[in-house]
């Protein structure tokens, strides 16, 4: 849409629900965090062990 000063603007649009569309989203989402997950696997391994690590530090410190 054009406004008389020309700027634009966007309308938004009627979107509606198709049946069993909402349970592939779903899916997908889920797909698309698993891969996420495999793909850091090895990050989140490294701050896993920083932070046993560090609570090892904090015991022992303790003592």
């Amino acid at each position: 849409m054009l406004l008389p000063n020309g700027c634009v603007t966007f309308v938004p649009t009627l979107k509606l629900s198709i049946p069993g569309h909402d349970m592939q989203q779903i899916r997908n989402g889920y797909r698309g965090a698993r891969v996420l997950l495999h793909v850091n696997a090895d990050f989140l391994l490294y701050v896993a062990t920083l932070g046993a690590a560090l609570l090892a530090a904090a015991y022992i410190g303790t003592l």
